[in-house]
């Protein structure tokens, strides 16, 4: 699955062999985080890691218990490690991250529950060996420094190991609390970024390789970030985009003065093949857009690159994302070396147009779901060139709590549609599923909508030679009361054809359902129980 759901919840009953796991059997410590591994290079789950918060061994000291499973549930590894408190730290906060072959830890201490972090130490864990390393900071020339008494707050440092496609990326230079303005009274927007000077480029264990350099004059109403991206990997290039922020770099960017960047770096030297933007002032298949944002890349080699991004009207006068303006997507390619376009097409709304009452903006009229959208969640790229697009349509809701309810959003039907080469629609599908009410309180558009996790969408799998399986999780609450509904929604691309079957999931005891990624042609499903006694336990069940 490419999009990670909460790893919390529970059981369902699609075939009569399932692997089972019980978490209790793994540890009786506190789960403290727990996620899928995801193998890039294979394109599949690697596997599952647990992380436990055992012991307190001392007044500052805590013992911690990881386990790994691999992606049948077997168990691979385990152990444990003591953590200690600096002088000011009160809590810890540790999470780990899966890079071929290791697993770093990141160990956060804060000084109280609520509030900033003050120091940051990490660990590498050697899967191959079971080997996990002192903790350690890192020194301003990036060097790691183990077992590093503890500091005052202002002489200590937060940093963070961002991953990428083939490792790990920081942001340079390396400030303290004090030099980072933790302390200011009044911090001001973009003071931070605005120092940025560079970044480095890590390997899997944590070893800085290269870096480069950028925003050398930047100031806090101009500068610019750089960082790269964890994109599917299909090359020896790493892609950074470069992005040109701060209120005086905005208002060149509405007027199309300036645009954000694409840098093509090769991984292993550093080198900066090529720097380029797609976006601006297009003209493709006899029409003019503004191409404005990014949905994603297409890196299947080291010579070219296929964009896909959002475009809005030429008639719009700022270079401003408006979801309720964009009237479709543009995809063009460019040879990495030169930045030259190779070739531009456009895809609008309004050829759904035969199958959807929609307008040139995603406006959709349908009978009894008036002034809907459709929501953007995935783009899948084919070996011959096409595109199929998953989207999920939604509708704003307004009002209050004394009249029609608070604000959310109504998610309703999965849309699917697969467009050529030329971005010409050739498939259409309609999912039709039960209507969704999310409300919190919050007028929300897509983008809220989703990072609310309020969409049914729950991601895809891809099974090799243009098979694909797509799913959706339906959770409903009868109007006239009752237990609480839950649906699993399959959709199957075989052969070129969309199939869908729905599954009522059912819990042992009314607990709450979320899927959870899992290894192709599998679903993985985790049951927290109401009795706090029985833990959790978690089931991997096969997608006939």
């Amino acid at each position: 699955m490419k999009k990670a759901i909460l790893f919390l919840v529970l059981l369902l009953g699609i075939t009569a062999q399932s692997q089972v796991v019980d978490l209790q059997e793994l540890s009786n410590g506190e789960l403290i985080q727990s996620q899928p591994l995801y193998n890039k290079t294979q394109d599949d789950i690697y596997g599952y890691f647990f992380i436990f918060k055992k012991d307190r061994v001392d007044k500052k000291e805590f013992l911690y218990e990881y386990t790994l499973l691999d992606k049948n549930l077997n168990k691979v590894l385990s152990g444990n490690f003591v953590e200690k408190l600096g002088d000011y730290g009160k809590f810890i906060i540790v999470n780990g991250i899966y890079r071929e072959g290791y697993i770093t830890f990141k160990i956060d201490e804060k000084f109280a529950e609520i509030g900033v972090k003050i120091r940051t130490k990490y660990r590498i864990l050697d899967i191959k060996e079971n080997t996990i390393s002192d903790a350690f900071v890192l020194s301003k020339e990036l060097k790691k420094v183990y077992n590093e008494p503890s500091k005052s707050i202002k002489e200590s440092t937060v940093f963070t190991f961002y991953p990428n496609s083939f490792g790990y990326h920081l942001l340079t230079p390396l400030e303290n609390n004090a030099e980072s303005g933790m302390y200011a009274l009044m911090p001001k927007e973009g003071d931070k970024e605005s120092r940025v000077r560079g970044i480095s480029y890590f390997n899997e264990q944590l070893n800085p390789l290269w870096s480069f350099s950028f925003n050398q004059k930047g100031k806090r109403k101009q500068y610019e970030e750089v960082f790269f991206l964890n994109n599917k990997i299909h090359s020896n290039i790493l892609v950074g985009r470069r992005l040109y922020n701060g209120s005086a770099n905005q208002k060149l960017r509405e007027k199309g003065e300036i645009f954000n960047t694409f840098l093509f770096f090769n991984k292993d030297t550093g080198k900066l093949i090529s720097e380029f933007s797609p976006f601006g002032n297009k003209k493709a298949d006899e029409t003019e857009v503004k191409d404005v944002s990014n949905i994603n890349i297409f890196l299947d080699s080291d010579k070219k690159v296929t964009f896909l991004n959002r475009i809005m009207s030429s008639k719009v006068k700022k270079f401003t994302l408006d979801e309720e303006k964009i009237i479709g997507f543009s995809r063009s390619e460019y040879d990495i070396a030169t930045g030259k376009e190779l070739s531009r097409h456009i895809f609008t709304w309004d050829k759904l147009s035969e199958h959807l009452n929609i307008n040139e903006h995603g406006y959709i009229k349908e009978k009894g779901e008036p002034n809907s959208y459709l929501y953007l969640h995935d783009v899948i790229l084919k070996s011959d060139g096409n595109l199929i697009f998953i989207t999920e349509q939604y509708k704003t809701l307004t009002g209050t709590l004394l009249v029609g309810g608070s604000q959310g959003v109504k998610i309703s039907d999965m849309i699917l549609f697969e467009v050529d080469k030329n971005m010409a629609l050739v498939k259409f599908q309609k999912i039709e599923k039960e209507i969704t009410n999310y409300r919190v309180g919050i007028k929300m558009d897509g983008t809220t909508a989703n990072q609310y996790g309020a969409f049914d969408y729950a991601g895809y799998q891809d099974l090799r030679n243009d098979d694909f399986l797509i799913y959706y999780y339906n959770k409903q609450r009868p109007e006239n009361g009752g237990k609480k509904q839950n649906t699993l929604g399959i959709i199957s691309y075989i052969d070129g054809n969309f199939t869908e079957q729905k599954l009522p999931l059912k819990s042992k005891d009314g607990s709450e359902l979320v899927i959870v990624p899992a290894k192709k042609g599998y679903i993985m499903i985790v049951e927290k129980f109401k009795d706090n006694t029985k833990g959790l336990e978690i089931r991997l069940e096969k997608v006939n």
